[in-house]
């Protein structure tokens, strides 16, 4: 028997010997938070470029052409305001406002094929509140007076997947609009953070993410055409890493780029959402959380008021770890039950099986929907004719999206068999799936 392994680490790798990013105390005094620790990511596999998705129940339908040379993202959250004046990094709670009002609000705008119909992401009700989502988080961990330091980011997004969220209309970040770190740190550690405490919670569940590290300049080349494609297939991406250090007052290169020229903070850390990219002027559009008062400019620039045109390079040398989501299921999903082994498992259905091939690798793409929040720890292959095993440890919780096994180029067969075996956990019982599975290209 031949037995391989792939080991789902995303940004774990990247962010290896990464310390908890807490923002230098030089940075104009503001306290800006991340903690960048490997351990969050382990398991979480990479996005893949969306021609893995083709044809698949996944694909996007309102994708822009695979040329743009410029997508701007609609429907967006408006840009919102973690600080006041003095304090625009504080308290530190920028991953709450990108990896889960950023990207749990544009999310939920959307169905898995395109725009949710009703939804409003300048509406209140229809915004994921991020002082919830802080609170949660420090409350989880068991430290709930931990406000103004600094959150990871995937539990965030685990959250938003289990149970979704309350909205910034239950939940608002500044209600009584108090300017000082001390005043909102006291308000958002009232919050009532157990269980789900507000009705409609659910709206703002996800189907699923992935997440990769994308640190140093030496990955544009690889990583910025991943994000490019991405966007174009309606993705926006928090991301998350160190803090420039002209930040408060972003200088601009005459063309409106900002190439963050004096450098970054070592050791700090920031989240922000990329929402767009213009390859004339070889720049991210990315949303900041700092109001709309930072970068002014003409109410007609996407660029400026909240948002700032990155220069790709100046992101890459700075960025750390992106990460993406994709809407909850709709009420009916198609696919074929893959039997558990387990009674009182949830239902999994394999919707979609393929093997998709690049240069580089070969892969057997599973896209999985379960009836109610699984968390997948592996996958096994096994092919019953050769007697080849492969498999892919992973960390992910589900409810519709897919995993993968990735091997090297010409590995699988474009039309192939396997007795997939899926080990995962329920709501923390350990469960398994098993059946013969039929990959082809689609």
């Amino acid at each position: 028997m031949h037995r391989r392994t792939f080991l789902a680490t995303a940004g774990a790798a990247a962010l290896a010997g990464s310390a908890k990013a807490l923002g230098s105390p030089n940075a104009s005094s503001v306290n800006f938070g991340a903690d960048l620790s490997p351990v969050q990511f382990q398991g979480v596999q990479s996005p893949l470029g969306p021609g893995a998705l083709e044809g698949t129940f996944l694909e996007v339908k309102d994708k822009f052409p695979p040329n743009a040379r410029r997508v701007v993202l609609d429907n967006l959250p408006p840009p919102m305001a973690q600080g006041g004046p003095g304090h625009l990094g504080s308290p530190g709670s920028c991953e709450a406002c990108s990896w889960g009002y950023g990207l749990g609000t544009y999310t939920g705008s959307r169905e898995i094929a395109g725009p949710r119909a009703g939804w409003d992401s300048n509406d209140p009700h229809d915004q994921v509140s991020a002082a919830w989502l802080y609170q949660w988080q420090h409350a989880s961990t068991g430290k709930p007076n931990s406000c103004p330091t600094g959150s990871m980011c995937i539990p965030y997004l685990t959250k938003m997947l289990r149970d979704g969220a309350a909205s910034t209309a239950d939940a608002p970040y500044n209600p009584q609009h108090r300017p000082k770190v001390a005043g909102m740190c006291a308000y958002i550690e009232t919050l009532n953070t157990t269980g789900t405490p507000f009705p409609g919670m659910d709206r703002f569940v996800i189907g699923s993410y992935k997440s990769t590290g994308i640190g140093g300049s030496g990955n544009q080349a690889k990583y910025l055409p991943v994000i490019k494609n991405l966007l174009r297939n309606r993705h926006a991406i928090a991301f998350s890493g160190l803090v420039p250090k002209d930040i408060n007052a972003p200088v601009l290169a005459p063309n409106g780029v900002y190439h963050a020229t004096p450098g970054f903070y070592p050791n700090s850390g920031h989240g922000q959402m990329i929402v767009g990219y213009d390859d004339a002027l070889g720049a991210l559009l990315v949303q900041n959380s700092m109001g709309a008062n930072w970068n002014p400019g003409p109410a007609h620039d996407v660029g400026h008021n909240g948002r700032i045109w990155y220069a790709y390079e100046a992101f890459f040398a700075g960025q750390k770890v992106i990460g993406v989501a994709w809407p909850k299921p709709p009420a009916a999903v198609p696919g074929t039950v893959l039997p558990a082994l387990t009674r009182g498992a949830p239902v999994l259905k394999v919707v979609n099986a393929r093997v998709h091939d690049t240069p580089n690798y070969s892969r057997l793409v599973l896209v999985l929907y379960a009836s109610a929040p699984l968390n997948v720890k592996s996958l096994a292959a096994h092919n019953p004719r050769s007697g080849h095993h492969f498999t892919a440890t992973i960390n992910e919780l589900l409810r519709i999206g897919y995993q993968y096994i990735q091997e090297p180029a010409g590995t699988f067969k474009p039309k192939a068999t396997f007795d997939m075996t899926i080990q995962a956990l329920a709501n923390g019982t350990p469960v398994t799936y098993r059946g013969p599975v039929k990959f082809g290209p689609l």
